[in-house]
């Protein structure tokens, strides 16, 4: 499924622009990835600060089934 693997080739791209090395790497108030808790215990794979927008990207890529489950 090409469409599948641009949409997650896109959200690296996305995280990659966010995530630049001259952002700071701490959100304002403390927050951090791991204080984020969904609903029904979902754990995702990854996660990256967003500083700037006072935000969290979390994501999940399984290769076998070509998905990407996607928090923000």
């Amino acid at each position: 499924m090409p469409t599948q693997k641009l949409v997650f080739l896109f959200c690296l791209l996305i995280i990659s622009f966010f995530s630049a090395p001259s952002l700071p790497l701490s959100v304002a108030g403390g927050s951090s990835c791991s204080d984020i808790v969904f609903p029904d215990n979902q754990d995702f794979a990854s996660c990256t600060d967003l500083p700037n927008l006072d935000s969290f990207f979390h994501w999940t890529y399984t290769p076998s089934s070509s998905t990407v489950h996607i928090a923000y």
